[in-house]
């Protein structure tokens, strides 16, 4: 699967030409107790991500940018999860 990996915050502007986000394949473990895996159709940055980015809200980095705008589909869940 692919994600958005932060290595470094506070980056120049604009982020178009510093490309702070690198998108890179990732593996998962499967899904485990009360877990499902959900296949992200699309997603986009909010606010909370940007400052991220730019430093306002310092994280351990690297890091795997959790989109708070997600769009998806159940593909697979843990046995015995209703979905």
């Amino acid at each position: 699967m692919k994600a958005a990996i932060l290595y470094e915050m506070g980056r120049s502007r604009p982020y178009a030409n510093s490309k702070p986000l690198v998108v890179e394949d990732v593996s998962l473990d499967p899904p485990g107790a009360g877990e499902l895996l959900v296949k992200i159709k699309a997603t986009g940055l909010c606010h909370s991500d940007l400052s991220v980015i730019n430093g306002d809200r310092p994280r351990p980095v690297p890091m795997i940018l959790e989109q708070c705008v997600k769009e998806g589909q159940v593909k697979r869940t843990f046995f015995g999860l209703n979905v």
